[in-house]
């Protein structure tokens, strides 16, 4: 083995040869990972999360925002959607009139059962203006 090899060889790893840069590089990064762990929890610990209306209107949501509720997939969305345009165009109403004013009332919808409402409940609201 000439002087350079045994010069290498503490940078070897699993017998194949590792650059010094390489080595660098992956322990930096992991003192920045375990850092910023670190800072994360001193973040959260001394800093009040804000507080985040995570309710959806769904007399106005379009069908993508209401498939962020639970049980509610595109189908189920876009026929909630659907009723909603269909209900105002038969009764005359505007687009500000609520169709919805309960969670029952979204057992209106073809594929919206008990069940469903129960789980998306905590997640709706019904406004008006």
């Amino acid at each position: 083995m000439s002087n350079e090899e045994t010069a290498h060889s503490s940078y070897a790893v699993d017998g194949r040869r590792t650059h010094p840069y390489v080595v660098a590089i992956v322990l930096l990064a992991l003192i920045g990972i375990w850092a910023g762990a670190r800072s994360l929890d001193q973040f959260d610990a001394q800093t009040p999360l804000p507080q985040i209306d995570s309710t959806i209107d769904v007399n106005r949501a379009p069908w993508w925002e209401l498939t962020l509720l639970p049980g509610i997939g595109e189908g189920k969305a876009k026929a909630l959607v659907e009723f909603r345009e269909v209900q105002r165009v038969n009764n005359g109403w505007d687009e500000d009139k609520p169709v919805f004013r309960s969670p029952e009332d979204l057992q209106q919808v073809h594929g919206i059962g008990p069940k469903t409402v129960e789980r998306m409940a905590p997640f709706v609201r019904f406004d008006s203006p």
